[in-house]
């Protein structure tokens, strides 16, 4: 008897039902609807959570919460405009020519661009230079809280992703596969959902990096270690990619342009790892949690030092 439930339990397809999540459809009395993007409530929610985790991360090391939100700001700002752009220089050149021809386009559905995770990883490297340039403070203290806030943030725009299936892969019958992806030409078959296999990492380093914040890291250590940890993922995920014709990447060279940016990011995080082993990076006073309004505690038995006698 338990033998053949538990062959009937081996031809079992467990897939996902075929599902997307359509707009949604506020009514403003005197001027029709505003539609809310699901992909855009969850990529600003995410934003937000990344925001705080990264500004308690601070206050946990000892760095004032004005100079982390002062550091999200830079990079935020330029990692939208680079991810937004960078989408069609990576994956549709074609797009660029036009809208050079016609900058009005910008402003219309067909004008618009999407938005490139590496394009905003390019960006955020910019935007943290950018605050470097301008503040005088280490990218390394500061930013290694951004880094390890953004698996938090990842998760609900990989969300986001999901439920909009924004990245089809390729057919399956794995059980996590989605049915009936509504990609190519029907008829529509299971395909892997790249977005739930992000989130799926996101789970899981959000669980690693609680347990290393345990203890506390030299400055530079998440800087290195999260870019170590998701290039990889996204490099061989990118081989279960769709084909263009399916929705998918355009290929250089036989990879996605994902896979490119993957071995470099790999190379980046691996070069600051090996930069944080070897130097030390202390937080500045100008930037340290503790301020004159704020003076740390006496120590038991201390004593305020007297006046000199002439």
């Amino acid at each position: 008897m338990f033998s053949t439930l538990f062959t009937a339990a081996l031809h079992i397809q467990l897939t996902i039902p075929w599902f997307r999540a359509e707009p949604w459809e506020i009514p403003i009395p005197g001027i029709g609807t505003l539609p809310i993007q699901p992909f855009g409530v969850l990529v600003a929610t995410g934003v937000l959570l990344g925001a705080r985790v990264a500004e308690v991360w601070g206050k946990h090391n000892g760095i004032a919460p004005e100079v982390v939100s002062d550091l999200i700001g830079h990079v935020m700002i330029v990692a939208f405009l680079c991810a937004y752009f960078l989408n069609a220089v990576f994956y549709h050149p074609e797009r660029v020519a036009k809208i050079i021809e016609d900058p009005g386009m910008l402003l219309t559905r067909e004008g618009y661009l999407g938005l490139s995770s590496y394009g905003g990883f390019l960006g955020a490297t910019l935007g943290l230079l950018i605050w470097k340039w301008r503040r005088k403070h280490s990218m390394m203290v500061v930013g290694d809280g951004l880094v390890f806030a953004f698996p938090f943030g990842w998760l609900f725009g990989r969300t986001g992703c999901f439920v909009t299936h924004d990245h089809p892969g390729t057919p399956t019958s794995f059980f996590l596969g989605v049915e009936e992806y509504r990609v190519g030409m029907p008829p529509f078959v299971t395909r892997h959902d790249l977005g739930l296999y992000e989130v799926i990492w996101c789970a899981a380093t959000i669980a690693i990096l609680l347990l290393l914040a345990k203890k506390r890291r030299k400055a530079g250590f998440y800087i290195g270690l999260v870019p170590m940890m998701y290039a990889p993922i996204r490099f061989f995920l990118d081989f279960l990619r769709a084909v263009p014709a399916d929705g998918g990447d355009v290929r250089y060279g036989g990879l996605t342009p994902g896979q490119w940016g993957s071995i470099a990011l790999f190379l980046t995080g691996l070069a600051v790892f090996i930069v944080h082993r070897r130097l030390d990076f202390p937080v500045d006073k100008e930037i340290a949690l503790e301020t004159p309004s704020h003076p740390s505690p006496k120590k038991p038995g201390s004593k305020k030092p007297g006046k000199k006698r002439s």
